[in-house]
């Protein structure tokens, strides 16, 4: 996984649409108990930092993240890998 975060990192560096992010995620299971809520065993808060590639409405992003609230299996930092398409919902004049 290093090494494809490495190589994503090393293939986007000349690219102008490339950007760094940095977010906060809260993640709850809706089934069980209320949405959002901050039951450890149901639900996690994650930072996040990376960089974002967007070509054409598609979006790559990778990075890091640490965990702050539950216990989720494994140690932090925590990887994540997402590819996307964004889709318009309002048309363009």
């Amino acid at each position: 996984m290093k090494f494809f975060i490495l190589c994503f990192i090393l293939l986007m560096s000349g690219c102008s649409n490339l950007s760094a992010f940095f977010e906060y995620e809260h993640i709850s299971s809706l089934p069980n108990g209320r949405p959002f809520n901050s039951k450890s065993e149901t639900s996690t808060d994650i930072f996040f930092g990376g960089l974002r590639y967007r070509q054409n409405g598609w979006v790559v992003d990778g990075g890091l993240g640490q965990e702050l609230s539950s216990d989720l299996v494994g140690d932090n930092p925590f990887a994540r890998f997402r590819v996307g398409k964004e889709v318009s919902l309002s048309k363009k004049k």
